[in-house]
This record gives C-alpha cells, sequence and structure tokens, in this order.
C-alpha cells in the first residue's frame, strides 16, 4: 500500500469560515437528487424522444436508466472519498489534474446551467395550456426568485426542494394508478397498433433516443456538488442516490409506456406536453377538470426543483475553482448565510441569458452530449485513484463490479455520444476547447499540478502525489468524528507496548514483527501467525505516516475494533528495502498506532483513524509520547 510523508506540505482543504456547513440529511440528498429529474425527463422530453425512436420510447428511458448506473456509483464513491463542493470538477481535478478538472469543471458548470434553464423554460409548455401568458418572461422571473432563494442559504433551498417533491411524487402515484385503470379498461383499443411496429427507425433510432433523455437522470449527481453540506457523506449520498435512481426509473419507463398506450402516435410524437394531454383522458374522473390541473402543477413543481437544483449544485462549481485558484478568487467567498452568494448570482444571470437566447430543444441535446463525456471520465477516474493507491483515498461506499462497471460507463457513454448526433458532438468538442484555451492562458499559470495519475507509474517520487495524498489525509480528518464516548473506550482499553523498557536492548524490525503481532493476537483472541500473516503485509494492511507518528490500520476476522498503542522514546528507523512498511516518516518513529477492525465496520474503522489522525497530528503529542515517564499514561495523551 501506499504510504505518504506529510512533512512539509501544505493542504488547502478548507477550514474555519469558509467551510459550508453539514445541513443535509438523508431526505435532503434524495429531495435534490429527484427533483433535479423528473421536469423535462417526464413533462417534456417523451414526446421529442418519441419522434426518434417510435413507442420503444419507453424503453429508451430503461436503457438510459442502466447506463446511468457506473457513473453513479462511481460519483458516489468518489463523494464519499473526497466530500467537497465542486462535484465532478473536484474529482477530476483530483484524479487526473488540472487540465481534466478545468475542462470537466466549465464545462459541467455550463451543462448544469443549460438543465437548469431548460427546465424553467418548459414551465411555459404547461402553463400555457391554462393561461396565454409570455412565457419567456415567466420562466425569467422564476429564475431570478430561485436565486434569490438559494442566496439565502442552502436549507432554505432544499426546504422548498422537499416540498415540491413530495406533492410531485404524490401526483405522479395518482396518474399512474389512473393511466394504469384506463388502459385496462381500453386495452382492446391500445392492443391494436399502438406498439406496432415498436422500433420504427431501427435500433439507431432507440439509441439516438436513449442520449436524449440520458439528461433525464444527470441530475441525480448533482448532490456530488453538495457533498460538503451533507452529514454523514458515507452513508447518506449513496443512500439517497441509489433510492432516487429507483424510484425515477419506475416512475419514468411506467409512465412513458403508459403514455405510448394512451396517446397515439399523432399526438405523442414531437408534443411538449404530453402528459398534460394524458392527463385529460386518465384523470377526468375527478370533478372540475381538476385532474389535468394537477397534473399542470405536479409539471410547474417537477420543473421549478430541477430549476432550483440546478442553481443550487452549479453555484458550486466556481466556489471550488476558485479554491484551486483555477478562476479568480472573487467566487471564493461566502456570505453571511455560508453559501457562495457570488457564484449564485452570476449563476442565476449565466442561466437567464441561455433562458432568452437558446431554443428548448436544442438545450436537452447539447447537454446530453457533454455529461455523457464526462461521465466517461468520472468512471476513469476511479479506475485511477484505486490504481494510484493514495494512502488518503479512503471511500466510505466502494462500487461493485470494479472496475468492469466503469469500463462498461465508459464505453456506453462514448457509443452513445455518438449517436446523438453531429451538432452536439460539435458542441462537446467546443466546450472542451474553450475550456483548454482557459487552462492555457489562466489556469495552468495560477495552479500547482497534482493529481492522482501521476502515481501510476512511480508512485513515490512524484512532489504531486504528496500533495494529493496530503489532501486526502486532511479530508478524512475532517469528515464525520467518530462518537467521542466511543472513541475514548477504545483508547482507555487499548493495549501499550513500551519497547524500551520491555526490550532494552536495539530495537529491531524483526523484534518489532514478533512484539506487535503478538500482543494483537491477545487482545484481539486470533490466531498470532494469522495477525503477523496479515498484519505487515502491504496488501492486506494500510500505513499513514506523519511526523514521527505511524498509523497501522488492517482488517481481521475480530469481533470489534481494537487499538495498540507502541512507544519508541528514542525513535526507530527501519530499513527501507527490508521494511518499506516503517520507512515513510522523514524522521525516526515515536509512535506507533496499531488499528484493527472487522471488515464489515470499514466505516467505524475510518472514522478511528480520522480521530487517531485529529489527536496525533501534531509536534505538542509527540513531544509529551517520547517524555511522559510511565507508558500507562500514554493513554491519557489521545483521551
Amino acid at each position: 500500500m501506499l504510504m505518504q510523508s506529510r512533512a512539509g506540505v501544505n493542504s488547502r482543504i478548507v477550514k474555519g469560515k469558509k467551510k459550508l456547513k453539514r445541513r443535509l440529511g438523508l431526505f435532503d440528498v434524495f429531495a435534490i437528487s429527484t427533483g433535479a429529474m423528473f421536469s423535462s425527463g417526464f413533462f417534456l422530453l417523451p414526446g421529442i424522444a418519441a419522434a426518434q425512436t417510435g413507442p420503444s420510447v419507453f424503453l429508451a428511458y430503461l436503457l438510459a436508466a442502466l447506463i446511468m448506473v457506473p457513473p453513479m456509483l462511481s460519483m458516489a464513491e468518489l463523494s464519499t472519498a473526497m466530500p467537497q463542493a465542486g462535484g465532478a470538477y473536484f474529482f477530476l481535478d483530483r484524479s487526473l489534474g488540472h487540465f481534466a478538472g478545468t475542462v470537466g469543471g466549465i464545462g459541467t458548470y455550463i451543462v448544469l446551467i443549460l438543465k437548469g434553464a431548460f427546465a424553467f423554460a418548459g414551465i411555459g409548455a404547461y402553463i400555457g395550456i391554462v393561461y396565454e401568458i409570455p412565457t419567456q418572461s415567466l420562466a425569467v422571473s422564476l429564475a431570478l426568485v430561485f436565486g434569490l432563494i438559494n442566496y439565502s442559504g442552502a436549507k432554505h433551498s432544499t426546504g422548498v426542494q422537499k416540498i415540491l417533491v413530495i406533492y410531485l411524487l404524490t401526483v405522479m402515484c395518482l396518474f399512474l394508478f389512473q393511466a394504469t385503470q384506463y388502459s385496462l379498461l381500453h386495452a382492446q383499443q391500445f392492443s391494436e397498433g399502438r406498439f406496432q411496429p415498436l422500433f420504427p427507425f431501427g435500433f439507431s433510432g432507440l439509441f439516438a433516443a436513449t442520449g436524449t433523455v440520458f439528461i433525464s437522470y444527470a441530475g441525480l449527481t448533482k448532490v456530488a456538488s453538495l457533498a460538503e453540506e451533507v452529514k454523514n457523506p458515507d452513508t447518506t449520498i449513496p443512500a439517497g442516490m441509489i433510492l432516487s435512481l429507483l424510484v425515477t426509473t419506475i416512475v419514468y419507463t411506467g409512465g412513458v409506456y403508459m403514455l405510448v398506450t394512451i396517446l397515439s402516435p399523432d399526438q405523442l410524437q414531437g408534443s411538449f406536453a404530453p402528459v398534460a394531454e394524458a392527463g385529460e383522458k386518465v384523470m377526468g374522473v375527478l370533478p372540475l377538470s381538476a385532474g389535468v390541473l394537477l397534473v399542470i402543477l405536479a409539471a410547474v413543481a417537477a420543473f421549478i426543483s430541477t430549476g432550483n437544483a440546478g442553481i443550487l449544485s452549479s453555484s458550486r462549481y466556481p466556489l471550488a475553482m476558485a479554491r484551486d485558484r483555477l478562476v479568480p478568487p472573487y467566487f471564493s467567498n461566502l456570505n453571511r448565510f455560508k453559501i457562495p452568494g457570488r457564484s449564485v448570482v452570476i449563476t442565476t444571470v449565466l442561466m437567464v441569458a441561455a433562458i432568452v437566447f437558446i431554443d428548448i430543444e436544442q438545450i436537452a441535446k447539447l447537454a446530453s452530449s457533454f455529461q455523457l463525456l464526462v461521465f466517461a471520465i468520472i468512471n476513469a477516474s476511479v479506475i485511477v485513484m484505486r490504481k494510484a493507491r493514495i494512502e488518503g483515498y479512503r471511500p466510505g461506499f466502494r462500487s461493485p463490479l470494479f472496475p468492469w462497471i466503469q469500463i462498461f460507463g465508459i464505453a456506453a457513454a462514448f457509443f452513445l455520444i455518438f449517436e446523438i448526433g453531429l451538432m452536439q458532438f460539435t458542441f462537446s468538442i467546443s466546450l472542451i476547447l474553450v475550456s483548454s484555451l482557459w487552462y492555457t492562458l489562466y489556469t495552468r499559470k495560477k495552479a500547482t499540478p497534482q493529481g492522482a495519475v501521476y502515481h501510476l507509474k512511480k508512485p513515490l517520487n512524484k512532489p504531486e502525489g504528496s500533495r494529493i495524498g496530503q489532501e486526502l489525509l486532511e479530508l478524512l480528518k475532517i469528515r464525520d468524528l467518530f462518537p467521542e464516548d466511543n472513541f475514548d473506550s477504545l483508547v482507555i482499553n487499548s493495549a501499550v507496548i513500551d519497547l524500551s523498557s520491555h526490550h532494552p536492548g536495539k530495537i529491531t524490525p524483526a523484534l518489532l514483527e514478533k512484539v506487535v503481532p503478538d500482543c494483537i493476537a491477545n487482545i484481539t483472541g486470533t490466531e498470532p501467525r494469522s495477525v503477523k500473516k496479515h498484519l505487515f503485509k502491504m496488501e492486506q494492511s494500510r500505513i499513514t505516516a506523519m511526523e514521527k507518528v505511524v498509523i497501522l490500520e488492517s482488517t481481521l476476522h475480530v469481533q470489534d475494533s481494537h487499538l495498540l498503542l507502541v512507544r519508541f522514546p528514542s525513535g526507530f528507523e527501519a530499513d527501507p528495502q527490508k521494511y518499506p512498511f516503517l520507512c515513510s516518516c522523514s524522521k525516526p518513529i515515536s509512535a506507533l498506532l496499531v488499528v484493527v477492525s472487522k471488515r464489515q465496520q470499514m466505516k467505524k474503522h475510518l472514522r478511528i483513524v480520522g480521530e487517531l489522525l485529529r489527536r496525533s497530528d501534531n509536534s505538542e503529542f509527540v513531544a509529551k509520547w517520547v517524555t511522559v515517564p510511565e507508558s500507562d499514561r500514554l493513554r491519557e495523551l489521545l483521551l
């Protein structure tokens, strides 16, 4: 396992007043993800996509959901390893370097703005069914209102989001129930030609439609840009994203299937308000056209929630990039509500400009193309982060089926990019060129190179590796705390070895390799030979090296976590060729802190390690560690 020296490395993790507060829980994450997906995906795009693939449009939604699984899992893993503002930008920058970060950050920021504009602009298609109003003016007004709400705090905007999503899901369940009943009553009528032929434009039409509707699911990962504000991100982010994808896939696939069943091809294909047209038929049982009104209001709620989530998530990109000096530091300041106010303002202005100047149908296709490209690179980022074996990379959630699911995600994304069309592909290339130009003229001069990709060939010789490793370790320290009482209990019950007092002669690595495993075996009730086999094997254990302090971690077949404290008052220096697991300190080791845990308790294990880092990573701790007279008092230094 790669080891990192922390001496002389400057961390750029944000602390103090510039740190965003963790206020968002599981339902907040679910509401942001779900609300960001439901608008155009269900209320606007089915008619546009049906014109590309015919009645097989519901399969396009199902296929898009399957293609969304790899980037969702990759994003969840990266979010739990690096819970910082900036989402895709932060992950690409830390894995592939500043060039990829700049391209991905600027491009994703523009795409999120386009999707938010698409949502606000789509409101007019439904409001226009009931009232004749200037739809563009309405969209601009709503963008400004929700920009103001976001300026006043994430908790306010997510509070609105939760209300909208609750109403939206309630109406969607009612619509699906009524649509199912209606289709059963008219089964014979609908069986005549509604799904014949299923693929009138061939599989190329299906894949083109899949690329178009893929943006319907892209909002799922918006919460990644808010990871810095999520409580208990290790559990909350993956659970919220997975639950959101399941719910949305059911509503999309089932709902669009019902639209194909209920509406004739002429009514569905090309329609900008297919759900409202279907609602007139299936919800007409409610008095005074209340059913249709509920659908229209649900559509408005969906579009507003997507636009709101767009402002909320996209405004964190300039903040994150400004922290790294990839854009002017003007955007890094937080307002009195602990929100990147300047970034919210400029994001809202750009969203208004998109509403005014860009055609509504083109927004969806343009945004989908670049989003697919970013998701492909996000999948590649997980492969790079794992293969680089950076010590600080400790995701609380690990993507299953690695690396095959990431490889599938990369291949599927690039396949769909070429299926969407030349114009959309050209748009993606244009974004890359613009971002590259910004990198050349501004970013390269301002920012210090870094990235996990530098670890792949020479992991111990690149200074960039030290920076990213240091930063990830700092992130581990400021993640959710291990409960203080539980940690104190762990320390109180820890074993202590004072090697200088027990073995006054020369301390050799061979002696260390016998004493430490024997002690671990004694306190855990494990076979000593099994402990020795795993404890000092780099493939089985992790080592975090600070100045004169080393934390050694291992997973064993134990019932609970255990801690062993080892002191070297005169210092200990190992042969780097024979014992690489103890040679990563720049100075002789004074303290070895050994943590063993059950493999199924990795979240608890990571919090224990983070707490050890917080309490031992300072010169005062080391000074007291080597001078305290009684070895039993070593525990007090961690309490």
